[in-house]
């Protein structure tokens, strides 16, 4: 849905620049890559969305849709991609190094371990051009705390599993900043989410 939502929405704003648009959608998931092929054929957008690709990116582990047992990692190059479900994953995300104008990161942070944040940091840097942009959407702490409702939420994704919940927006910055991603702001969206965009520098 983000998939087709954005790029729908963007080739609307722009169709009388003649801006081209290529979006790579990525899940570690093979129902959800499916179910996302679905929709963008539904939508008729083939042309500016790739095939949804199953790329295991930096270190991860655990996540909610069960991908990346860190103790079964056995085929990481040094480019910090995991050989996948598909022959040629490596060498794929390999031709799409400072490649990228946007990364988004969309209700990962909060439902998986940290390493899968330090992971997706070190992606980041690898695939974003200089100037290019990481956004991550989803719910936060800032300095410790957060409001009620999200507060709640966090005492139920650590009782699922303790490794998840709600991160403290100050931790994922330093993150992204060892990693080489500046942090330019933080965006108010609903139900007391943030959009957080990192510049690569």
């Amino acid at each position: 849905m983000h998939s087709t939502h954005f790029v729908a929405s963007f080739l609307a704003a722009n169709e009388d620049l003649g801006v081209r648009l290529e979006w790579h959608p990525s899940d570690p998931d093979a129902e959800a890559r499916a179910s996302i092929d679905a929709r963008v054929r539904q939508a008729r957008l083939e042309g500016p969305i790739a095939e949804a690709n199953g790329w295991v990116l930096g270190i991860t582990g655990g996540t909610a849709c069960g991908d990346g047992d860190r103790t079964k990692i056995l085929d990481m190059d040094d480019t910090g991609a995991i050989r996948g479900e598909r022959e040629g994953d490596v060498a794929e995300y390999e031709r799409y190094r400072r490649y990228f104008d946007l990364v988004t990161c969309i209700n990962m942070i909060h439902i998986a371990p940290w390493e899968a944040t330090l992971g997706l940091m070190e992606c980041a840097e690898k695939v974003l051009r200089k100037g290019g942009r990481l956004m991550c959407y989803g719910p936060y702490k800032i300095g410790g705390t957060a409001v009620e409702s999200n507060l709640n939420f966090d005492n139920s994704l650590r009782s699922k599993n303790t490794e998840w919940g709600l991160r403290n927006l100050e931790d994922v910055i330093e993150a992204a900043k060892n990693a080489g991603l500046a942090f330019e702001r933080k965006i108010e969206m609903p139900a007391n989410n943030l959009s957080i965009l990192f510049c690569k520098t």
